[in-house]
């Protein structure tokens, strides 16, 4: 028997070789706390398509969106060149016309990269902000479950 790899169409090789250089491509110009959070899925003449694993990372990527098209367009155009698109014709990749990303979430889909392991995470430690902390300690004030309201409160005291 075959092995799988040979079982596949060339074709679907090849999109799957050239969605994965998109997605490296965006991580390129993102923040690193993105950074094995989305992939890209789809791209047509007008959209490129992210799937994220959190509303989180889909708002970020949004907000986003002007800059990574302009990246998608300056790169499509040659003046930023990469090692791991020694073979690839970003020309025909990167469509002329795109002006659109839509981002969709898939909560709980596991995107696995190098940077989404724990020891990852742990370089980045989480923080609370100043208003996080007052929003916590408000809310811990109407809640009635006493276990619940002390564990806001001392959460709220954590902030920076």
């Amino acid at each position: 028997m075959k092995p799988i790899f040979e079982q596949l169409s060339p074709g679907l090789l090849a999109r799957s070789k050239n969605l994965s250089v998109l997605t490296q491509l965006l991580t390129d110009c993102l923040p690193g706390q993105v950074h094995g959070h989305f992939h890209v899925v789809k791209l047509d003449q007008h959209t490129l398509f992210i799937v994220t694993d959190s509303p989180v990372w889909a708002t970020r990527l949004r907000q986003l969106a002007p800059q990574l098209i302009n990246h998608l367009r300056i790169n499509r155009s040659g003046q930023k060149h990469h090692k791991y698109m020694a073979n690839i014709n970003l020309q025909t990749l990167i469509p002329a016309g795109i002006r659109h990303i839509q981002v969709l979430t898939r909560p709980g889909q596991l995107i696995t990269t190098p940077c989404s392991s724990p020891e990852h995470h742990q370089n980045y430690p989480r923080q609370l902000s100043p208003q996080a902390g007052k929003l916590l300690s408000q809310s811990a004030d109407y809640i009635n479950d006493g276990k619940l309201s002390e564990s806001l409160r001392k959460l709220s005291r954590h902030c920076r």
